[in-house]
């Protein structure tokens, strides 16, 4: 995405290209692109490893653009609000978020080179193609059915390693995402402290995988399928990059824009994103409150102290 030529100005009046911002980074994204422990196992096992890994890359790719634009919104307004030499560095950083790189391409080698494979094949095992499709992939270390094939470990090396490749490449797809993102926060923070406000805190993406995905590893690898363990990895870790890490840290940028603004324009009043408003405390209702609201409006609870929004 490129540059504008327009000139910063000052923000007068209704601020719009703020305020789509601030609703947008508020919003959480991605909810879709966000696969789960059991979709990812059921998939990969009935497809024998090729479903998830070629649905993650158009659902991935539209996350990360998605996210890439929000922030590079967000740079633009800061150079706009008259910040130019801060808001420039920011653009460079979100540019560089979803910057073209050669994964994709390998992860699609990679998935060619296992179909080659078990296409110059065909013409061996047409008399039983499904015996001899388990017996090179999930059934391959029994051998009572080596037999449908000369040299069975050719088709089974290719899935095993290939499908392993692909879904490490995609795996460190996401953390090069975070990755980007992270570097665009050290750049915002450096305006957020030169303002006075506190740093938006980076979400660590860590070693993702919870017991759902821990479980299904293990039965990929009595599977005889260690692609699985790599799959099972990199479902977990683009969830809770999109479901935990993207929303906490774009809700913290939010959260300082809104700041900025009102530094900008204290006669004005900011909209507040329904994200950013305060619940009521009861754990049964969980309303949203408005600002100095001393009543939850639907339990009637009163509440301690009057509530105040970001």
């Amino acid at each position: 995405m490129t540059t504008t030529s327009s000139q910063p100005h000052p923000l007068d009046g209704v601020d719009d290209l703020g305020e789509a911002v601030l609703q947008g980074l508020a919003r959480p994204i991605g909810y879709k692109q966000s696969p789960t422990a059991v979709r990812t196992f059921v998939s990969g096992l009935i497809s024998f490893g090729f479903a998830p890994i070629l649905r993650w890359q158009t659902r991935f790719r539209q996350y990360a653009t998605l996210e890439q634009q929000q922030l590079w919104h967000l740079a633009d307004w800061v150079r706009r609000s008259g910040r130019v030499r801060d808001g420039e560095k920011l653009i460079r950083a979100a540019n560089n978020i979803e910057r073209s790189t050669p994964i994709p391409l390998l992860i699609f080698a990679c998935l060619g080179y296992v179909a080659w494979t078990f296409w110059g094949l065909l013409p061996h095992i047409v008399d039983a193609p499904l015996h001899w499709l388990l017996a090179t992939t999930y059934r391959f270390p029994l051998r009572s059915h080596w037999q449908v094939l000369d040299n069975p470990r050719v088709p089974y090396s290719a899935w095993a390693l290939g499908l392993t490749a692909a879904y490490a490449l995609h795996a460190i797809r996401v953390y090069a995402h975070e990755s980007a993102v992270r570097r665009f926060l050290d750049r915002f923070n450096a305006l957020a402290q030169a303002s006075n406000l506190q740093p938006v805190p980076a979400t660590p993406l860590g070693a993702p995988m919870g017991p759902l995905a821990l479980l299904g590893a293990i039965a990929f690898l009595y599977l005889s399928a260690p692609w699985g363990v790599a799959m099972m990895f990199a479902a977990a870790a683009q969830r809770r990059l999109i479901r935990r890490v993207s929303t906490e840290q774009r809700l913290e940028l939010a959260v300082r824009l809104r700041l900025l603004m009102l530094a900008g324009r204290p006669q004005a009043q900011v909209v507040v994103p329904v994200n950013l408003r305060p619940l009521c405390p009861n754990e049964l209702c969980r309303a949203t409150l408005k600002e100095g609201a001393r009543f939850c409006p639907r339990c009637g609870r009163p509440l301690s102290t009057a509530a105040r929004a970001v």
